[in-house]
């Protein structure tokens, strides 16, 4: 089964991709904050990061940024 990380810092929306997201049969790991997203992506692997761009704690860029150093395949 696929990982999916899903960043997003309004409620409802994090909620919904993350329902979305979990119908498809995709594991899915919701965090509210850059700086959660960032601390996820170095403890755990994903096969894809699906992100915001404007996030408390650390930007969606900063959050790609370090997906991509950790795993550079990830998209």
């Amino acid at each position: 089964m696929a990982r999916v990380l899903v960043v997003e810092d309004r409620d409802s929306l994090r909620r919904m991709l993350t329902r979305s997201l979990e119908q498809e049969d995709l594991e899915v790991e919701a965090v509210a904050d850059g700086g959660a997203a960032i601390e996820r992506l170095g403890a755990e692997s994903y096969d894809l990061v699906l992100t915001d761009l404007k996030l408390p704690g650390a930007s969606g860029i900063e959050v790609l940024e370090a997906s991509r150093n950790r795993q550079a395949a990830t998209p």
